[in-house]
């Protein structure tokens, strides 16, 4: 038993000394800047984690993330990106052989996304997950526990994953639904406690944006109906929406003017 504790301290201590070797304080500053209350950021460039998370996985195996999912201690934001990152590359090891089944790997995401207090680790961890390419049907029904949740960083990462891999024809006409849902949830969101709804309904204002993007007319149908209906979607996720559909390179100059006449005043 004490070996095994000797081993595991030994892992945690090497990787947490290496990120930190890796660590640019000029980097740290600038994200920092980027993510205002975030104050466990060391400074380590994502393509090096990426780099590292194969050297880690390679080295330690599932054990790193047996050890780190559960843990209470304070982490750095690099180790909580490197446990995602490594959740993210076990989809190619959904082998008989390897032991690993996708729902184990539901299993670590479930322990994983408490672990999201950040705009960027969500969507990195949601990038991350190809998982969803493979299995979407499996992937859409296990999403459907985050999109109901209380918790802002749940649904912020409900929805980034749909922006990432549920965007398409067999589902848009399930989207639009999940959009009002929530959107009715935050309608009041300036009156909320927690700052984090912000996030929601930029992310939420995000994904009515690639929506257009993918499907115009359908999403026109949608905010023409929102544009009047200010009891599903606030001022500020609507307008935002639109603000993001004129600022997409995809879009015509002349569908940008109509989306600009739609703005609510």
């Amino acid at each position: 038993m004490e070996q095994k504790e000797k081993q595991k301290e030994e892992m945690l201590t090497t990787i947490q000394n290496t990120l930190l070797e890796m660590a640019e304080p000029d980097y740290q500053s600038f994200s920092s800047k980027l993510l205002p209350g975030v104050d466990n950021i060391l400074g380590v460039r994502l393509p090096k984690l990426r780099k590292y998370a194969k050297v880690v996985w390679k080295k330690y195996g599932l054990a790193y993330l047996e050890e780190t999912l559960n843990i209470e201690k304070q982490e750095s934001m690099e180790e909580i990106l490197l446990q995602g990152m490594i959740i993210g590359n076990l989809r190619d090891k959904i082998k008989e052989k390897q032991g690993i089944t996708l729902e184990q790997i539901q299993q670590y995401i479930r322990n994983y996304v408490p672990k999201i207090n950040n705009w960027s680790i969500c969507d990195s961890f949601c990038a991350g997950l190809k998982i969803a390419k493979e299995y979407p049907v499996q992937m859409w029904d296990f999403l459907q526990e985050y999109l109901i949740s209380c918790r802002d960083y749940d649904i912020r990462f409900g929805i980034v994953m749909i922006i990432n891999y549920y965007i398409q024809d067999e589902y848009l006409e399930r989207l639009f639904p999940i959009f009002n849902k929530i959107g009715k949830t935050y309608k009041m969101a300036s009156d909320k406690e927690e700052p984090d709804s912000y996030y929601v309904e930029m992310a939420l204002a995000w994904a009515i944006s690639i929506c257009y993007v993918y499907y115009p007319e359908r999403t026109m149908e949608y905010l023409k109906q929102m544009q009047t209906e200010n009891t599903i979607l606030n001022d500020f996720v609507y307008n935002k929406a639109l603000q993001k559909i004129t600022e997409s390179h995809c879009v015509s100059p002349e569908a940008k003017a109509v989306i600009k006449q739609m703005k609510r005043r």
